[in-house]
């Protein structure tokens, strides 16, 4: 009886000990926040952070994303909008820096030039910052909802024109258009567009797809640029496939954008010297379209809502009523 129990006590003694060494040995990851262990350094987010500043596009400023107690230092950084039914990752990193690894100590410096396209209104943007284990896929640490307000001198806003969204979730934020549609563009001479009457066009070069999309950012009246970024291939398709017939500082015919319900024209690369209000330009090298606000309309405003095609022009009646009748008639007649 007395051999029993010994044995029973010695097999809850091994297992104490086994509980005891895996607790003490098995610290799960964390953000560095002490500045006292192994390492000075500490992160500038953590679990409790709810705003940083951030510098768009300053190559002099940066975030420090430290962690502690990494098994392994194949990690990744991955900053993505906080916002259900938005999958876009606006910045990534696969190379963390060592900095302890005794105490799996590594980190991650984020210069502010590389987030320059990240999506955003004039304030600033809420993101998801994610600690990613390479090797199994798991997330290991999320930091949510960290708003990066904008502490720089540019007043940018950055859209994107992306179909990593689902509609629902891309209507709840302006860092992304809420809705892209890509369909076959219409043939025929009869088509209700410039792009379509302008019979010159070179239809080798005419792309399949016509994009139309459509969002809103918040701005501070003509003070901010807005960059509409065509993330999606289909779309930057779209608008190369308007721009194939014009030259810098040409009128492209074969795309629209209305800002609050105006129309204006799209430029190819650059607006001209005699361009007057506001302007919008399509580069095709970097797939973004800039809209200048300015003038009146736009001075106090602080919603822009914005949508454009790419492949299809206006009508020749809003061409008429909005720019002319001599602009109009140039864009679908040649020689005018």
């Amino acid at each position: 009886m007395h051999d029993k129990i010994r044995r029973v006590l010695a097999a809850l003694a091994v297992a104490m000990l086994l509980t005891s060494a895996v607790g003490a040995g098995a610290a799960a990851i964390a953000w560095d926040t002490s500045g006292t262990d192994a390492t000075t350094t500490t992160s500038d987010v953590d679990t409790t952070t709810t705003s940083i500043d951030v510098y768009y596009g300053d190559s002099g400023n940066s975030t420090w994303f430290e962690v502690k107690n990494a098994t392994t230092d194949n990690l990744t950084l991955r900053i993505t909008p906080a916002q259900d039914g938005v999958d876009y990752v606006v910045y990534e990193n696969t190379s963390a820096e060592t900095t302890d690894a005794t105490n799996g100590h590594y980190a991650f410096n984020v210069s502010h030039d590389e987030l320059g396209d990240a999506p955003r209104d004039v304030d600033g943007a809420s993101y998801d910052v994610q600690v990613i284990n390479q090797t199994s896929g798991d997330e290991v640490l999320n930091a949510t909802g960290v708003t990066f307000s904008n502490a720089g001198d540019d007043p940018k806003a950055v859209m994107i024109v992306t179909d990593e969204t689902t509609e629902n979730g891309a209507a709840m934020t302006s860092l992304v258009a809420d809705r892209l549609t890509i369909e076959e563009k219409e043939s025929g001479f009869l088509g209700v567009s410039s792009s379509d009457l302008a019979f010159w066009s070179d239809d080798e070069n005419d792309s399949d797809s016509v994009a139309t999309w459509s969002g809103y950012t918040t701005v501070d009246g003509t003070n901010t640029t807005v960059d509409v970024v065509m993330d999606n291939s289909s779309a930057a398709d779209a608008y190369d496939a308007a721009a194939d017939s014009t030259e810098s500082g040409e009128w492209m015919t074969g795309a629209t954008i209305f800002v609050n319900g105006i129309p204006h024209k799209v430029y190819d690369t650059e607006a001209p010297e005699d361009a007057e209000g506001t302007t919008v330009v399509y580069n095709p090298d970097s797939d973004t379209l800039t809209v200048n606000p300015s003038g009146e309309d736009y001075e106090e405003v602080r919603t822009l809502n914005i949508r454009g095609t790419g492949n299809s022009g206006y009508a020749f009646g809003t061409m008429w009523s909005a720019f002319g009748a001599w602009d109009a008639t140039a864009a679908t007649v040649p020689y005018v």
